[in-house]
């Protein structure tokens, strides 16, 4: 037995530039048969969940697929209909991975989003369970940091392990996905309004201006920073990691009424806008909101409308990201980046099935959203990017 990865496959060696997808698709068949774990790390869009069915026909036999949220079941329902392979799922059992308990004895596995396994040490020994048990376990993601792929090499250390990477950057260079217009906006902090409350302690609370209440943040962070580094205590942690969050929501609150007049300018283009809480994605979107206070059905009524074309814009906080076929995206907003590329590569991922994909990120200038806006496109094509302040976004015409 042994453990084989390859850090990204070169699409150069194909000999037909024609139907790249299907020849991708055709080799994650082929790896198949080699390697008993594969996991295909493709950019959205590529065709994982194809690859997925191709896979499944080939080899036969039951086979379980595990999702991260039950409305992404549908999605692959309509997946094999799509393809006309709807007798498969005669021997296809669908779960989610908060009931994976029930099914860590079976046969064959698609992992979708594959990520999502190790969210948890709960997860982690399922996973290592079905790594001893099962005959077949494909993974599906968009893409892996390099801890996760640590963590899955260890995990299937004693059998053939593949990694098949085809990253976003190199989907769009040989044009497998349309190469997007991808904006990265900047905006500033108010230094003049008075409105944003900052507690000195518990008898005093004074009133800010965004750039000062950024500024105390700031200093407020680092004094728990060096009092945890100090002291080693885990509550100091949790504490200074709570300061963290709230600047991070702060940062992403003031750019609700940037993003609210640039939703003005766009007009009736078919977008999709990635929020940073609940609250800001229902003050943008005015009842066109999927997150995780409505209803299952109400969701699936919403999706379904976009997907038809009866609403023009659609509003998500965490979901939407993965595992879920959009349909006519032409532009996508994102409101808030993570301090990682993973929140990047899947919101990107979502708009770049258009034939003329845009995507804003908007970001502060001059703060913490400047790490994460490097972080995110460390390893991305920096050619493929354009700096734009709001105001000349303002000013440019659609």
């Amino acid at each position: 037995m042994g453990t084989y990865s390859k850090k990204s496959e070169d699409l150069t060696l194909f000999s037909n530039r024609e139907n790249l997808k299907e020849q991708i698709q055709n080799k994650a068949v082929n790896l198949s048969e080699t390697y008993p774990v594969l996991i295909l790390e493709h950019a959205t869009g590529v065709g994982k969940s194809l690859s997925a069915i191709k896979i499944i026909e080939k080899h036969g036999g039951r086979w379980t697929i595990m999702v991260a949220e039950t409305n992404h079941i549908n999605n692959w329902m309509l997946e094999f209909q799509k393809h006309g392979k709807v007798d498969l799922l005669n021997n296809v059992t669908f779960a989610c991975y908060a009931s994976w308990h029930k099914h860590t004895q079976c046969d064959n596995y698609i992992l979708d989003e594959c990520h999502n396994t190790l969210n948890s040490a709960l997860r982690l020994e399922y996973l290592k369970t079905i790594a001893g048990n099962a005959k077949r376990v494909i993974g599906l993601t968009a893409t892996l940091n390099k801890n996760q792929r640590n963590n899955f090499r260890e995990i299937f250390h004693n059998t053939y392990f593949y990694i098949y990477k085809i990253p976003l950057d190199s989907a769009i260079e040989h044009g497998i996905l349309p190469e997007p217009k991808i904006y990265l906006v900047s905006v500033k902090l108010n230094n003049t309004e008075k409105y944003i409350p900052f507690k000195i302690d518990k008898n005093k609370t004074i009133i800010c201006s965004e750039e000062e209440w950024y500024t105390r943040q700031t200093n407020l962070i680092e004094k728990r920073k060096k009092e945890f580094f100090t002291s080693n205590e885990e509550w100091r942690k949790y504490r200074w990691l709570q300061e963290a969050s709230k600047r991070k929501n702060m940062l992403a609150d003031v750019k609700t009424k940037f993003v609210a007049k640039f939703l003005e300018k766009v007009g009736d283009k078919k977008l999709i806008c990635f929020t940073q809480s609940i609250k800001q994605s229902e003050e943008l979107s005015k009842g066109m909101s999927i997150h995780s206070k409505i209803s299952e059905d109400t969701r699936e009524e919403l999706i379904k409308e976009f997907n038809s074309g009866k609403i023009k814009r659609i509003f998500t906080t965490r979901m939407l990201r993965e595992s879920m076929n959009l349909e006519g995206i032409e532009l996508g907003i994102m409101v808030q980046l993570d301090n990682n590329q993973k929140s990047f590569y899947q919101t990107t991922g979502r708009v770049l099935r258009a034939r003329f994909p845009e995507y804003y990120l908007f970001y502060v200038e001059d703060t913490q959203d400047e790490v994460y806006v490097r972080n995110a496109l460390e390893n991305f094509n920096k050619e493929l990017l354009t700096y734009i302040t709001f105001e000349d976004l303002m000013n440019k015409e659609n």
